[in-house]
Order: C-alpha cells, then sequence, then structure tokens
C-alpha cells in the first residue's frame, strides 16, 4: 500500500531545529560583522567638522563619537578585534552548517574548497564591501547608530586592546 499523501508532506516539513538556529546565528553574525565593520569607516570617515556641527546639535550620540575618536589607536584594536572574533564565529559555524548545505558531495577537496570560496565570498560582501560603501556615503548617521554599540565592545575588549595598543606602539 502506498502512505496516505498527508504522512508525506509532514515529513518534507521536519526541519532539524539546530539546522533553523544555526542559520539564523549566520545571519545575526554577518549583520554584525557587517554594523562593525560600517562603523569603523563611518567613524573614521568623519571630520572634525562634521563632529562639531553635530555636538552643536547637542546630540549625546555624538558627545560618545567624540569621546570614542579621543583615543583612535583604542578605538581602532577595538574594532578590529571585535570583527575578527565575529569573523571567526561565522566561519566556525558555517563549517558545522556544512554537512547540511554539502553533505553530498564525495570530494573532501571540492567540498572544502566550495565551503572557503562561500564562507569568504559571504564575509567579504555583506561583511566589509557593502557596509564600508552604505557608512562611507552616510557616515554621521552610521557612527551616531553604532556609538553605544561600539562603546559596549571598547568596554569589553579593553583588556585585550589596550595591550595590544601598547605591543603596537613599542614595534
Amino acid at each position: 500500500m502506498d502512505p496516505e499523501p498527508a504522512s508525506l508532506s509532514i515529513s518534507f516539513l521536519t526541519i532539524d531545529f539546530s539546522v533553523v538556529f544555526g542559520f539564523a546565528l549566520l545571519f545575526f553574525l554577518l549583520a554584525c560583522s557587517a554594523m562593525v565593520s560600517g562603523a569603523e569607516v563611518a567613524l573614521f570617515s568623519l571630520t572634525r567638522s562634521e563632529v562639531e556641527e553635530q555636538l552643536g546639535l547637542k546630540s549625546k550620540r555624538m558627545q560618545l563619537v567624540a569621546k570614542l575618536l579621543e583615543r583612535p589607536k583604542k578605538l581602532l584594536a577595538t574594532i578590529l578585534i571585535a570583527n575578527n572574533f565575529i569573523n571567526i564565529a561565522t566561519v566556525i559555524l558555517f563549517d558545522s552548517l556544512a554537512d547540511v548545505l554539502f553533505g553530498r558531495l564525495t570530494s573532501e577537496l571540492l567540498r572544502f574548497f566550495v565551503e572557503v570560496g562561500l564562507v569568504t565570498f559571504l564575509i567579504l560582501l555583506f561583511g566589509e564591501i557593502l557596509p564600508k560603501i552604505y557608512a562611507s556615503r552616510n557616515n554621521v548617521k552610521f557612527a551616531s547608530l553604532m556609538a553605544y554599540p561600539i562603546r559596549v565592545i571598547d568596554f569589553i575588549f579593553s583588556p585585550i586592546s589596550l595591550p595590544m595598543r601598547s605591543i603596537t606602539l613599542a614595534i
């Protein structure tokens, strides 16, 4: 006997929750990478006159931006550390999801190159290039948007970024 059509449709709808969660987390990590990369360009492309103009408008976010920019080397170290952690997490997560995406590829070498190529493309396009283009065209708006998140990241990564900054100054 053939199975009922309804039972066939149920088997197609069973999706592993961990895979769905993994893809949602991958999207979130790419978005975080985009925001941090965009913040780097937005913050460091601000001119002194743009910051002073926004400070004249009594913008609390721009006051925070000005405070962050008082220590540009520490800020850059913090942003680079955060973005590297995010991108490494993206690669690790993508590797764990690769079984679902590329499980049918029998050649390990081909699978490796497809995985590396795809995750590199995703990080470069969505985590680096597009956000930096957008942020460079909207630097005041983007810097204001990212002021508080970057301040939190700056606080979290200070124990790492301060020694790294000292090491690079000694070189």
